[in-house]
């Protein structure tokens, strides 16, 4: 979602954009980015898309 909104920042030709899907998961794995206020979405002030990721369990590897 962060990437998509990068571009659209960039493009600046879009008049309705729909980026809630991290509203619908159950924990996000995603620290940082962009933000909310109401409907309204925040670009970030960090450096690149201003992001960390965590992985939420150990990793399964297949044998």
């Amino acid at each position: 979602m962060g990437c998509s909104f990068s571009l659209v920042l960039g493009m600046k030709s879009f008049d309705v954009l729909d980026l809630d899907t991290p509203l619908l998961l159950g924990a996000d794995p995603v620290e940082g980015g962009y933000g909310y206020a109401g409907p309204r979405l925040l670009p970030w002030a960090a450096p690149g898309l201003g992001m960390v990721t965590y992985p939420s369990a150990p990793p399964t590897t297949l044998a």
